[in-house]
């Protein structure tokens, strides 16, 4: 349908069979990443889904729900998008040092799931710089996973060629507004994205 905007498959935190929307709504409301439930009355299935995309809309026949978190507010100097806040450092570190600093401020080196989240971050960049975020393959060549919640990337925005490994040394993920995502050597120094 034009100009409706179905998410991907790959944002999904859960799939099952409940008898009612209210129940389905219940079920994300208990799920701390749920930012909408999607119920099927004929079907009676319930999708929850981590993308806090505004765009997004259920499919033909669903009722959806979004988890709005009113009473979220973010720290002077950090941005809220769906139910996370976000730090966007000038300070260059190397990957190791950048996540070590999100931890210390509560955070993580920022997990991006969805385009939704992907493009929200590229407005709040400065678009001439790299910036660290949390993925890395560095126990595992080409397996990407997020170091805080040791889960698989199920969204990318590699550039063109990339990840490629260049020189055999390039472990963590770097984000840029222009080039999208681009794997490097873990100890260059970057500005870092921290989310919590």
């Amino acid at each position: 349908m034009k100009g409706r905007r179905i998410l991907p498959s790959n944002t999904k935190i859960m799939t099952k069979i409940v008898q009612s929307y209210m129940a389905c709504a219940a079920l994300c409301s208990k799920q701390e990443t749920c930012c909408y439930a999607s119920h099927d009355s004929n079907t009676h299935r319930c999708d929850l889904d981590v993308s806090c995309c505004p765009q997004s809309e259920p499919l033909l026949g669903a009722i959806m729900f979004r988890i709005l978190s009113v009473s979220l507010s973010c720290q002077s100097g950090w941005h809220k998008f769906g139910n996370n806040c976000y730090y966007i450092s000038n300070v260059t570190k190397s990957w190791n040092d950048a996540e070590v600093t999100c931890k210390q401020n509560g955070s993580m080196l920022a997990e991006v799931k969805s385009s939704c989240e992907n493009d929200f971050l590229k407005t709040k960049v400065n678009g001439s710089l790299e910036y660290w975020i949390g993925g890395t393959d560095i126990q595992n060549e080409n397996l990407w996973i997020w170091s805080s919640s040791e889960t698989k990337l199920t969204f990318f925005d590699w550039s063109p060629a990339q990840p490629n490994n260049y020189y055999g040394d390039q472990h963590c993920l770097e984000f840029n507004y222009k080039s999208a995502w681009n794997d490097k050597e873990c100890a260059l120094l970057r500005p870092f994205i921290c989310e919590k």
